[in-house]
């Protein structure tokens, strides 16, 4: 189940960087926490998941405006930094069979400061490939630091 919609919107996306929104009246914070409602540290790994599923690596999410940055016509895209991705032109990295990636790790995660829903809150998520289906996930809340970690897909 796609967490889009329901929980986050995504405001914009480029190459390496995704905007999103929360969405406050999310049931998910009414368990977490009454009163005080926080991110779930695995909510954010979903949302990164969910991103790099549908393309933020290179910029190719559905619903952004610019589409898919530097991608030839057959729709595929080379991205040296780091290694090589190749784009398919339905905005999935190959691997992820139509779907979403599957997670295999999560390593040094840490949470620095909690995320906390509101209207004006938007967290950037910024990628940076670290190997072979393996990304650094920064995740910023304004322009503090929220969480990082390295993600391992198969």
């Amino acid at each position: 189940m796609s967490l889009k919609d329901s929980l986050y919107h995504i405001v914009s996306c480029e190459s390496g960087k995704a905007v999103v929104r929360l969405d406050p009246s999310s049931p998910v914070y009414a368990a977490h926490f009454p009163g005080y409602p926080i991110t779930p540290g695995v909510i954010l790994i979903e949302i990164a998941t969910e991103l790099l599923s549908a393309g933020a690596a290179c910029g190719s999410i559905d619903g952004c405006a610019d589409g898919c940055i530097d991608g030839a016509a057959d729709g595929r895209i080379d991205r040296a930094v780091g290694g090589c991705i190749d784009e398919v032109a339905d905005g999935r990295i190959d691997g992820a069979a139509g779907g979403l990636l599957e997670l295999s790790e999560a390593v040094n995660v840490k949470f620095v400061s909690p995320v906390i829903p509101g209207e004006e809150t938007l967290l950037t998520y910024l990628f940076a490939p670290d190997g072979e289906q393996r990304w650094k996930v920064n995740i910023l809340c304004s322009e503090t630091l929220c969480a990082k970690m390295t993600l391992q897909y198969r």
